[in-house]
């Protein structure tokens, strides 16, 4: 039998097929993808977490065996809190990001006991030869950076929120109102210098009151709680910087949070309710969602 010299292709069923089988592994890939992506930043953050946990005990070491406040009333002015996260960012770059001032007393508007400025917030402000002065008397204290630029990002909230952010608006050039972020880089950087930037959200922090025993779930405003959830909670109470209608799980808007006191407790412990870290302090990310209180916030400890 002659050839007939015509070339055999592939028919559309054929064709069809090998479409078919190649989009369903594909829409097998992808979830893995994404678990996998997942998986490597929870990762990075609890490595986060560890450089931010060394640097703290670093801290306690140096000032009398204690870690930074994280009360949000401790401050210069009542109007104006000063909560546990910024107070961290303090802690460990100082609020201009140059390292803590040995006087700092951790006042919102960066000022010490007797009203002095401690920190210079905007250095390409500095022009006159009265502002240089100051900016040598304000540099001349004893600095030190316990985390460097690398390990941690940083961000005003200001810069981070489209909404009035009252109580922390104010002049950014005086009082930043910065804070250490995340590694889930979940909004941008909406003015300033670094606009349009990715940054992760706001990296929360409570100090453990080791004078009191309660764990109540029941009742948040409990006085004797080992942690008290307004340290953070006029942060949490923003919401969320891309969407003004946003908001977490944990805020206190229609009322006290219990749900801040679930995610904390110990689970090990089944005789009373005790938090985790009950002597020392917890770090809480926002995870990959970006808000606080759902099943995928990030914790300096296992649950």
């Amino acid at each position: 039998m002659k050839p007939t010299g015509k070339k055999k292709g592939f028919t559309i069923i054929e064709l069809l097929t090998v479409m078919s089988i190649i989009i369903i592994l594909i829409s097998l890939l992808v979830p893995s993808l994404n678990r996998v992506r997942r998986v490597a930043k929870g990762v990075a953050q609890r490595a986060q977490f560890y450089d931010i946990e060394k640097a703290l005990e670093e801290f306690r070491a140096d000032n009398d065996d204690e870690y930074p406040d994280s009360g949000e009333d401790d401050t210069d002015d009542p109007c104006r809190p000063y909560c546990g996260a910024m107070k961290l960012c303090e802690a460990m770059i100082g609020q201009d990001g140059m390292g803590l001032h040995e006087d700092s007393v951790f006042f919102a508007n960066g000022e010490d006991m007797v009203g002095n400025p401690l920190y210079l917030f905007d250095l390409s402000s500095v022009t006159l030869p009265a502002d240089e002065d100051l900016a040598q008397k304000v540099n001349r204290g004893q600095r030190i950076k316990y985390l460097e630029s690398d390990d941690v990002g940083r961000a005003k909230l200001a810069e981070m929120f489209t909404t009035s952010i009252a109580p922390f608006e104010t002049d950014p050039c005086v009082a930043p109102s910065a804070v250490l972020c995340d590694v889930f880089v979940r909004t941008q950087i909406k003015s300033g210098a670094r606009l349009g930037e990715k940054v992760g959200m706001p990296v929360l922090y409570y100090k453990a009151d080791v004078r009191k025993q309660s764990h109540n779930v029941a009742l948040p405003d409990d006085l004797d709680n080992i942690y008290d959830y307004k340290d953070n909670m006029d942060l949490v109470d923003l919401g969320l910087p891309w969407d003004a209608t946003g908001f977490h799980p944990i805020n206190s808007l229609l009322g006290p949070p219990p749900e801040f006191y679930e995610l904390i407790q110990n689970e090990d412990i089944i005789t009373t309710p005790t938090p985790y870290k009950k002597n020392q302090y917890i770090l809480i990310s926002a995870g990959y969602d970006g808000r606080y209180g759902t099943r995928d916030d990030i914790f300096n400890f296992r649950r």
